[in-house]
């Protein structure tokens, strides 16, 4: 009789969702991953983030600027420009 051999599962857990493109406009693929813990999941996000380049945080960063100062927004989506106009003023004694 054989030995069995003890169950392993040291494999990443991927899940893909596999949705139409019609739902999102184009080809985009989703991944959902599964933690066993909040830290687990922590450092994922930290590694992902740390593998960001410069321009690619400036764009999040914009988008993230943009969600919570809609209300500033021009029709158009831009930011109106900014005053350039100094005035000088006694100062009082």
């Amino acid at each position: 009789m054989k030995k069995k051999q003890p169950y392993k599962n040291n494999k990443e857990k991927v899940i893909q969702a596999k949705e139409p493109e019609v739902a999102y406009g184009k080809s985009i693929q989703k991944t959902i991953r599964m933690f066993s813990s909040f830290e687990e999941e922590n450092e994922f996000i930290a590694k992902q983030r740390y593998m960001l380049s410069r321009d690619e945080r400036m764009v999040y960063a914009e988008q993230l600027r943009k969600m919570v100062f809609h209300k500033y927004l021009l029709p158009d989506g831009t930011w109106p420009p900014i005053a350039k106009v100094i005035t000088l003023s006694n100062p009082h004694t």
